[in-house]
């Protein structure tokens, strides 16, 4: 599975999965992480919309249009045109709040067991990315249930019950895997 985004200043990110992990490679304008995250550190995995906007700057701006009106308030209106153009100035500068609060910084987050990892959010990438997300989770769980269910089903030792409660704990195997596992196989380290 692959996410790649190329970013039209500063380079691109690509996610993708590998025998061992999640590759992260990621090139910005003055950086560039190249890093994997092993299947083992990357539960859980979600991912989620976030929208940063700049309400200090429309406080400012709204201040400075609301300040602007109340001084012409008590003067006699001598000049309608003037009157006309700060109307429009306002919607513009109105219009240009509302924008930038729809589309400004949005950015989906994907948060794994590792770190989080944040990716601008395009409004043609929104199903796409979540769709990695969903599929990225399932994969890491079966790769896990793969890995360390079936053929490491010995409980007799702390390492094999710490395990088993971890995958557990992780979601790879059910309540009722874990329980029934787990009841079976812990009579064979009495023996």
């Amino acid at each position: 599975m692959e996410f790649y985004q190329k970013h039209p200043v500063w380079g691109h990110t690509r996610l993708t999965t590998t025998e061992d992990g999640l590759l992260v490679d990621r090139k910005r304008l003055t950086n560039y992480v190249r890093t994997e995250i092993p299947y083992e550190e990357l539960l859980p995995v979600r991912g989620k919309m976030e929208r940063s906007f700049p309400l200090v700057l429309s406080f400012f701006v709204a201040f400075g249009v609301v300040g602007s009106w109340a001084q012409e308030l008590g003067k006699p209106i001598v000049n309608q045109a003037y009157l006309v153009a700060s109307g429009a100035a306002s919607l513009v500068v109105a219009g240009v709040c509302y924008f930038t609060y729809t589309r400004w910084q949005n950015r989906f987050v994907l948060t794994t067991g590792k770190g989080d990892f944040s990716v601008v959010a395009q409004p043609e990438n929104d199903a796409e990315m979540q769709q990695f997300v969903d599929d990225l989770r399932a994969y890491t769980r079966a790769y896990l249930h793969q890995r360390y269910v079936y053929p490491n089903q010995e409980l007799t030792t702390k390492k094999g019950v710490s395990r088993w409660y971890w995958l557990h704990e992780m979601k790879v195997i059910s309540t009722e895997e874990f329980q029934a596992g787990f009841t079976a196989n812990i009579g064979k380290g009495a023996k």
